[in-house]
């Protein structure tokens, strides 16, 4: 069991089964679940970095992440049950100026649902899980929204989340986004506006004109974008001149002012959140 077994019961009862069905996840230099290299990736593709349990599953907590859209670290990782959704996710961190964005394919058969009694509200909150070993736990935002009472203009039918991390074993594929085109093979790229247009049934309300800055470049091996040697001399090149030489990677100043979020104080530092 991935919750506390005082918080939740399960109605073995009301088994499902998936069908052959793929998610897909979006990620990019601003999201603060960050997508790991092959060489590195260990048993989990993603993690987030707030540890999940089952107390977490509240209107509350559901609600802060979907409003965040991932730039705040919770116990969640959202995931989408079609591409046309995952694509407008991305167009929408494309547009925003982020460069290391992807869309990650994940194999989403053999999941069994059942039903959790979250006892604060005393509703039965539908979950999915892996039938194998390890933590495999997903939510339906569709599914869970009723029983939790989430605001209707927060759900997207499409979305589901994943309950603290997500399984190696599951990574299908990587995507990524490179100079306004999507690419499906390394030799394959297909512009990013043509698609979103096909998918999505309409033409994009804006579109970028901007160009990429050339911080980063792609590793097809790993299946992961990296800083590139340009860009790490002219971050010491700027860290030396304001004062910062000598910092190391991973540290920086806080991105926001602190502030208190239900899994702690967020906001010291980017992508970071401090515990009490």
């Amino acid at each position: 069991m991935t919750f506390d077994e005082t918080m939740c019961s399960l109605r073995r009862d009301e088994f499902n089964y998936t069908e052959k069905r793929q998610f897909y996840r979006v990620t990019s230099e601003q999201v603060v679940t960050q997508y790991l290299p092959r060489s590195t990736r260990g048993p989990y593709v993603f993690q987030a970095q707030i540890g999940y349990c089952w107390s977490y599953v509240t209107r509350e907590a559901i609600e802060q992440h979907l409003k965040s859209i991932d730039r705040y670290a919770t116990p969640f990782i959202s995931v989408f049950d079609n591409f046309a959704d995952a694509l407008k996710r991305a167009y929408h961190f494309y547009l925003r100026g982020d460069e290391r964005i992807s869309i990650v394919q994940i194999d989403a058969t053999e999941l069994v649902k059942s039903n959790g009694i979250q006892q604060n509200i005393d509703a039965l909150v539908p979950t999915w899980r892996g039938i194998g070993n390890g933590i495999d736990e997903w939510l339906s935002v569709a599914e869970i929204a009723p029983a939790l009472g989430i605001h209707p203009q927060l759900v997207q039918r499409s979305e589901w989340l994943a309950c603290g991390q997500i399984s190696n074993s599951r990574f299908t594929a990587a995507w990524p986004i490179i100079q306004g085109k999507l690419f499906f093979e390394q030799e394959n790229g297909q512009d990013l506006v043509d698609l979103f247009t096909y998918y999505c049934g309409r033409m994009p309300d804006y579109i970028r004109q901007q160009s990429e800055s050339g911080r980063y470049a792609y590793d097809w091996d790993n299946e992961v974008f990296f800083e590139t040697e340009w860009s790490k001399s002219e971050r010491r090149s700027s860290s030396t001149q304001n004062g910062f030489s000598g910092a190391g990677v991973g540290l920086g100043v806080a991105s926001q002012l602190p502030r208190f979020t239900m899994f702690g104080h967020a906001g010291f530092l980017r992508g970071m959140v401090v515990m009490d």
